[in-house]
């Protein structure tokens, strides 16, 4: 049974982001968290920053406009593609969180997560932050874990959404100093093995090129069939080379 309802709305979301499908999603690999979808607004006034970035401030106030704050929801979280105060793209205040996706494209494309992914992967260590206030000391070595620090950095944030772990230390601290459940801990990871996993348009790249490299050697030892056996290898090399998106 779900433990802590959490309202997902956006304001000025990037456009190829279906938000009430990702929220399905959260609810459907988890059921610790109760996501609910408050709604999504493109009007999210002029940026009130240098450089096009709005303010925390700003965001907090038009999100409190559309969205009131009601006991129903134990946190909130905002969705948006906009640019927020000095770059950050999560941002945790209170009961509010904020995840951007603006200027992430290269981490997203070096990490091959789809826009998607790299909302589900920030939401849930947003939810973590909001609730426990845990971070890795950014003196620290990265490893990839959730909590690795990504401002001063952004490149470890790319470590992260590929290796999707809790690591053993965070793991300790908050279940002996914030005494975080089990099942809270097991949702968590139940997102980010999904959130690692994959596309599938990957897993299916890599069991056609190795059946056509299968049915090239294969072919090698029948010499009438020589000649197909080197193109079926080579086929297999073209396969294995196509580069995918997230």
């Amino acid at each position: 049974m779900a433990n802590i309802n959490v309202r997902i709305a956006a304001l000025a979301p990037p456009e190829e982001l279906d938000i009430p499908r990702l929220v399905q999603r959260l609810n459907k690999l988890q059921d610790y968290y109760h996501f609910h979808y408050g709604g999504s607004s493109q009007t999210i006034g002029h940026a009130d920053l240098p450089r096009r970035h709005h303010s925390i401030k700003k965001l907090q106030e038009t999100f409190r406009t559309l969205y009131p704050l009601t006991p129903e929801f134990r946190f909130d979280i905002i969705l948006t593609g906009e640019k927020v105060e000095e770059g950050y793209f999560t941002v945790a205040t209170d009961h509010l969180g904020i995840v951007s996706s603006a200027d992430t494209e290269l981490i997203r494309g070096e990490s091959g997560k789809s826009p998607e992914k790299f909302f589900l992967y920030n939401i849930i260590e947003m939810l973590f932050w909001l609730q426990y206030g845990h971070e890795h000391d950014r003196e620290e070595d990265d490893i990839g874990c959730l909590f690795d620090s990504c401002y001063y950095k952004r490149s470890n944030h790319v470590i992260g959404l590929k290796a999707c772990v809790l690591c053993e230390n965070c793991r300790r601290v908050l279940i002996e100093e914030g005494h975080a459940p089990q099942e809270q801990l097991q949702a968590v990871s139940s997102v980010l093995k999904w959130v690692k996993r994959p596309p599938p348009q990957v897993s299916v790249k890599w069991v056609v090129s190795f059946l056509t490299l299968i049915a090239g050697a294969a072919l090698l030892f029948l010499p009438e069939t020589v000649n197909v056996a080197w193109i079926s290898l080579t086929v297999s090399g073209w396969i294995a080379a196509l580069p995918l998106g997230p």
